[in-house]
Parts: structure tokens; C-alpha cells; sequence
């Protein structure tokens, strides 16, 4: 995969890996009813196919990885004690 294809890759919708992950396995799937059957000569194929889907669930987990980032848990207990407070107040 050249450079330019995995940065357009890197830059799709996780909705968009998950739809083109479904399509290249259907497409490993009946390659390798094909090369059971002596039909597909070219094997690099498969390979190929196999690494797309690796790589792109692995952007999938790397944009999760990236929302959790901005979610930091210093915030999170702040916002929470702020909270607590209001309400021990209103009580």
C-alpha cells in the first residue's frame, strides 16, 4: 500500500472501516473457497487482503484510543467533586 492510499485510509470514518472491513472479508472468504478449489493462482492476494483489515482495525482501535485521550480522568474527578458540592448546597 503506497503512502498516499494509507494516509487516505488513516483519514476515513470508523463507519467507513467497518464497511470496508466487511467487504474485503467476504472477498478473503471467497478467495479462499476459490484457492481450496485450485482456482486463485495469485496467493499475494490473500495476503494482502489480511494485512488491509489488520491495518484497518487497528485505526479503528487508534481513533478510540484518541477519544479516551481527551477524556482525562483529572477533569472528570473535578467535575464530579463541582457537582457533589452544588448539590450538598441545594440540600
Amino acid at each position: 500500500m503506497k503512502k498516499r492510499e494509507l494516509q487516505e485510509l488513516k483519514n476515513k470514518p470508523v463507519a467507513e472501516y467497518h464497511r470496508l472491513i466487511n467487504e474485503d472479508k467476504e472477498k478473503l472468504r471467497s478467495l479462499k473457497f476459490d484457492l481450496a478449489a485450485g482456482k486463485v493462482k495469485n496467493i499475494n492476494e490473500l495476503r494482502s487482503l489480511k494485512k488491509n483489515i489488520a491495518r484497518m482495525e487497528t485505526f479503528i482501535k487508534e481513533k478510540g484510543s484518541e477519544i479516551n485521550k481527551e477524556i482525562k480522568p483529572e477533569v472528570v474527578k473535578e467535575k464530579f467533586v463541582k457537582i457533589k458540592k452544588e448539590v450538598k448546597k441545594e440540600k
